[in-house]
């Protein structure tokens, strides 16, 4: 790496890499509205190559739908980041009353973790399965935060196996790729799920093309529940447990 230049106010890269890591950090960064008119990555020409995208207005009506559908059919779609992803699922985790199980690729919204924290103080009984990549990166952080408040954190362990079905040596290319949530005993009385590409992140609801199915078909539920558990019992390990 080569630093050019350093100011109070400007550090300049020549790295490619550490430009796409910035870039990637940024994603999940909620941004002032002046940002991506004055900041900008560059190429060594000192031209204008990345603007930082702002997020798109979430349709107000998002929710409202989502509530009246729901409550007719058990189903309903969403869509990112036309659809206010957002906005339903903390309706949902701000109305859960029993219990939540998550699969989560990645967890770094705030928002998200906020009501998570605060389904956690009113008693509801959380689990939550990461990929190896959540405790690795750098948002580990937001993991610990999760697990110091009495949230269950559980971490996939990127392994392969003989014909036998032994352990065998670690593969970083084995991960855990499921994004759902059961949720126990939510709106109108209903076991729900929530599953879909959509990632737990501000980049996922803000800007990306995601989807999302939300149904409480009790036979369905009932086969993620049990891909929880044995995701949870069988290929995980406790986080912040020797292994």
């Amino acid at each position: 790496m080569n630093i050019m230049k350093n100011t109070k106010k400007i550090i300049i890269f020549s790295s490619i890499l550490i430009s796409l890591i910035f870039l990637y950090a940024f994603s999940d960064i909620v941004l002032p509205e002046s940002f991506g008119k004055t900041h900008f990555i560059v190429d060594k020409d000192n031209k204008k190559i990345v603007n930082i995208p702002k997020a798109k207005a979430q349709k107000a009506s998002g929710l409202e739908d989502f509530l009246s559908t729901c409550k007719d059919c058990g189903k309903y779609a969403l869509f990112a980041p036309d659809d206010n992803v957002l906005e339903v699922l903390t309706h949902l985790i701000e109305n859960e009353k029993t219990s939540i199980r998550m699969a989560a690729f990645l967890l770094t919204d705030y928002e998200i973790i906020k009501q998570l924290l605060a389904a956690k103080g009113r008693g509801v009984d959380i689990e939550i399965v990461f990929d190896s990549k959540a405790v690795k990166s750098f948002y580990s952080k937001k993991v610990r935060l999760l697990k110091n408040k009495g949230i269950k954190v559980f971490v996939y362990k990127q392994l392969t196996h003989n014909a036998q079905g032994d352990k065998a040596e670690e593969n970083m290319s084995n991960i855990m790729h499921n994004k759902f949530i059961i949720f126990g005993n939510n709106i109108f009385g209903k076991s729900l799920l929530w599953t879909g590409s959509f990632n737990f992140t501000y980049s996922a609801h803000a800007w990306n093309q995601e989807n999302v199915v939300v149904f409480d078909d009790a036979a369905i539920i009932k086969k993620f529940i049990n891909r929880f558990d044995l995701l949870k019992n069988k290929h995980c390990y406790v986080y912040g447990s020797r292994h």
